[in-house]
This record gives structure tokens, sequence and C-alpha cells, in this order.
């Protein structure tokens, strides 16, 4: 959940939206992420105009509605929401707690030096033809190989989104650092999908495949961005 309300209280990386609000930019987008040869799948649905987003992922659903100043979470299979005004990001970055030796080691978290992304193959990913990257990361006691495909698109504010979205997804900015780089220097490119590889010497590697399996700008259904009338309001 907190991926969910991070990615609808801005997109940090990606760019606003130029279309009307008679339209709404559509993606689907599944998470495999594999440990110990055991499967983890998240199917993650998002809608979104200049002033709402919805986001809905198993039985979840998060609106964000900017014209009114409110984001609801939904839980569909208990028809239950709760309702809240959105928060003001903070302007500080939150103070570091000193080291506590108790607990060194713990909170690890890898910062990684890449090296340049090699251009694999030209390749396809549903209809749309893409380019595919190899990079690698090395930190002090993990190595990462990151497989993306980039799909040359004219919609910028559908990439922007798109794009956002999966550069969240990582657990920092650092993990996703040449997927940056790249939008950022192109917003043209949409990323399609991503293979993340994680290997250290003390557990079995995790492999995480973030597929965009589809993608449009759709007529606005004003019902998507609608708390249902008969679901009932939870503290």
């Amino acid at each position: 959940m907190k991926l969910i309300i991070f990615f609808l209280l801005g997109l940090p990386n990606g760019l606003p939206i130029q279309e009307s609000n008679d339209s709404v930019y559509y993606a689907k987008v599944t998470n495999v992420r594999n440990y110990m040869d055991q499967d983890r799948t998240t199917v993650t649905e998002i809608w979104r105009t200049k002033d709402k987003s919805c986001t809905l992922i198993n039985q979840r659903k998060s609106i964000l509605r900017n014209d009114l100043g409110l984001i609801y979470l939904i839980n569909l299979q208990a028809e239950t929401y709760t309702v809240d005004s959105i928060k003001t990001r903070p302007t500080q970055a939150p103070v570091k707690k000193g080291l506590d030796f108790k607990y060194i080691g713990q909170d690890y978290t890898p910062v990684y030096e890449w090296k340049k992304p090699l251009l694999v193959n030209k390749d396809t990913i549903g209809k749309y033809s893409c380019d595919h990257f190899l990079c690698r990361g090395d930190a002090d006691f993990d190595q990462i190989l990151l497989d993306y495909f980039l799909i040359k698109t004219d919609d910028k504010s559908l990439s922007g989104i798109i794009n956002s979205f999966l550069l969240s997804s990582g657990s920092s900015a650092n993990k996703r650092e040449p997927l940056t780089q790249a939008v950022n220097k192109d917003n043209n490119l949409l990323i399609s999908k991503i293979i993340e590889r994680v290997e250290n010497p003390i557990a079995p590697p995790i492999t995480t495949t973030i597929t965009v399996e589809t993608f449009a700008k759709l007529q606005l259904e004003m019902e998507l961005f609608e708390v249902p009338i008969n679901f009932r309001q939870i503290e």
C-alpha cells in the first residue's frame, strides 16, 4: 500500500499530463518475484487523468482526487473505505538516526556502482518493438543484473506515468539508476519490461520481473474515481 500511495501522490520521474479531462491513461503491470524457486505475482492496474488517479491491486483500490484534495483507500471485498486529505510533502528529509550497534547490518541498503548499459538486441514485447539493454551493478555485498526493455512512443504523458510507476517499484532510487538516466534523457522512451537479478554470498538469488502487459488512452468514466454509493466509511 505504501507504494500505491507514493505513486498516487506524485510522479517523481514522470511528466505532467497534457491531455484534457475527457481522456484517461490506463496501464496493467505484472510483477513476479522469484525466491527459492517460488513465484509471488502481483497485478496492478493504473488509471490517471490530469487531476485524478486510481490504482487497483489485490482487491484494494486507491483513488487520489487532486480536484477535491482527498485520497480514498477502498477495500472492494469488504465494501468499506477510508478518506483523508492529501498531505503536503515534507520539505526536508527526515533526520538520520545515530548508529545503534545492536541493529548494525539489519538496515543495509546496497549502493550499486553501475557499468555502462549494453544494447543486447532488438526485441518485441506484445505487439511493440523495443530495445533490450543489460546493465550490471556491484555493491559491497551484492551484485545486480538489470535487463530493461524500452519502447519509443510519441505520447510523453503516457510514458511519464508508466515510467514513474516502474521506477518507484525499486527499494531505492539507486536500484533503477540506469533506467532513470535513460528515460530522463529521452522523454519519449517507455519502459515496457524490467528483469532484475540480485545475488549475494549469504542468500539465494532473487529475480523480479515487471512487465507492462497493456497500456492505452481511454475515454473517461467518472465511476473509476468515485466510491461506490453502497460502500461504508470506516475510520
